[in-house]
């Protein structure tokens, strides 16, 4: 794991002991920025998105920029699940793989707009992943699984 960011201090805080005072760490007030200069959303996704970036990584609203980065701003893959799913909710479609190829607001509510992973080519490719045994979507999702695998396909199978 990677901390979301290295804060630099004059000085660590220690207790009358000379011990390092995590208390006193723990009280400390540390902005997450993403350095970016602040743009407002300019259109209702990105209004949206704003609102739910903020609900997820506790900040407020009016910090969240169309340029910001949803991983700069203390976002993670187990959070992106959850964007995922709080824009789904909101009728706003986008695959997981789109969180961390668009990262930035704006670029987000462009794939969100631009349908590109919206809804209808997610059901096709659902559709089609039930018709698979379980071989053929392993095998479709890593196609070096067939290739590292030794055995008959009946084999193959209770391993997946």
């Amino acid at each position: 794991m990677v901390p979301a960011a290295f804060v630099s201090l004059v000085s660590i805080p220690l207790s009358t002991n000379g011990k390092v005072d995590r208390r006193a760490l723990a009280r400390m007030d540390v902005r997450i920025t993403s350095g970016q200069d602040y743009v407002a959303p300019r259109n209702d996704t990105e209004k949206q998105l704003v609102e739910i970036w903020a609900e997820l990584l506790n900040l407020a609203p009016e910090k969240i920029g169309v340029n910001d980065n949803f991983f700069e701003l203390g976002g993670h893959s187990l959070l992106a699940v959850t964007l995922i799913e709080r824009m789904r909710e909101r009728g706003l479609h986008a695959n997981l793989q789109a969180s961390f190829t668009a990262p930035t607001l704006a670029k987000l509510a462009a794939v969100v707009a631009s349908g590109a992973s919206g809804a209808s080519g997610e059901s096709a490719d659902i559709v089609a992943a039930g018709a698979l045994t379980d071989l053929e979507r392993e095998a479709a999702l890593d196609p070096a699984i067939v290739l590292r695998t030794e055995g008959t396909l009946g084999e193959m199978n209770n391993v997946f």
